[in-house]
């Protein structure tokens, strides 16, 4: 993890200088959402996004109110903390350590297809393993079943695209196709 992402681009080209695989052998994250940054290096560069810069400054001026209001500061007060929300993974962090190949190969092509609507067969068929064989893997290295992932993935999607977009919870369920708004709110509930 890089402290900003000038610091994660230069840690891609020294793995580059010493011919180590970005992600499958290092995985790089940076800080600062610098688009130009993260999107024109390849590959393109993971980030902690949506700092809570918002509601630091809203602490701090907080305190500052209390001290020129002449008010005694509590030591827990007086620091106050920017944290990320959550992590945008682009090329450079996108792997998952698992050994099983074909199970990799699964929930990857999950992953990449985590805006369709996909069935147990389709990642099956994927995976070129039957059914009852994946499912058995699934829930040895992943402890829960194909069908889960699936579900889990699209959650995720569905998140992304609350948080990194401007599109309406309606147009979020259409483009996941999901016909009517009720529908997406159930299955992110669930």
């Amino acid at each position: 993890m890089a402290g900003n992402d000038d610091r994660s681009q230069d840690i891609l080209a020294a793995c580059k200088i010493a011919d180590i695989n970005v992600p499958s052998e290092v995985a790089i994250l940076g800080v600062d959402n610098d688009e130009l940054i993260c999107g024109l290096s390849y590959p393109q560069l993971s980030k902690n996004t949506a700092l809570s810069t918002q509601r630091a400054g809203y602490e701090a001026a907080k305190v500052l109110g209390k001290l020129m209001d002449g008010q005694k500061v509590a030591e827990n007060e007086q620091e106050v903390s920017v944290s990320p929300l959550h992590v945008v993974t682009k090329q450079s962090t996108d792997i998952m350590a698992i050994e099983d190949k074909q199970v990799a190969e699964a929930v990857h092509f999950i992953r990449n297809h985590s805006k369709e609507i996909i069935q147990v067969g389709d990642v099956v068929e994927a995976a070129g393993l039957s059914r009852r064989i994946l499912e058995q893997r699934f829930q040895k290295v992943l402890s829960h079943s194909v069908h889960e992932e699936i579900k889990h993935a699209r959650v995720n999607q569905m998140t992304k695209m609350l948080i990194e977009t401007y599109l309406s919870i309606s147009q979020i369920a259409w483009s996941l196709g999901f016909p009517y708004t009720n529908n997406i709110s159930r299955y992110f509930n669930r």
